[in-house]
């Protein structure tokens, strides 16, 4: 298992997670959870098999020590085309 492995999975099922660490390593903490989440393959086919599909987007808000984590969910809006009318 990653290291961030255990926050990503928190933010998955709670839609959210506050990290507390120190303000040297925010950036670090932010760019590995958007990693992880670019890795988890199972979560990104979810989000595509869904009906209608859905795009996950990872928001992060600092204030002091503390990285509060947001994960929003949105539907995948189909471009129809002229054929389809």
């Amino acid at each position: 298992m990653r290291q961030y492995t255990p926050i990503w999975n928190e933010i998955k099922l709670n839609g959210k997670c506050d990290v507390v660490v120190h303000r040297r390593l925010h950036q670090r903490v932010i760019h590995a959870l958007w990693k992880e989440k670019d890795l988890d393959l199972a979560y990104k086919l979810d989000c595509a098999e869904a009906n209608p599909p859905i795009s996950a987007i990872l928001y992060s808000q600092r204030d002091g020590t503390v990285i509060k984590f947001r994960l929003k969910t949105r539907q995948i809006l189909e471009h129809s085309n002229m054929d389809s009318v």
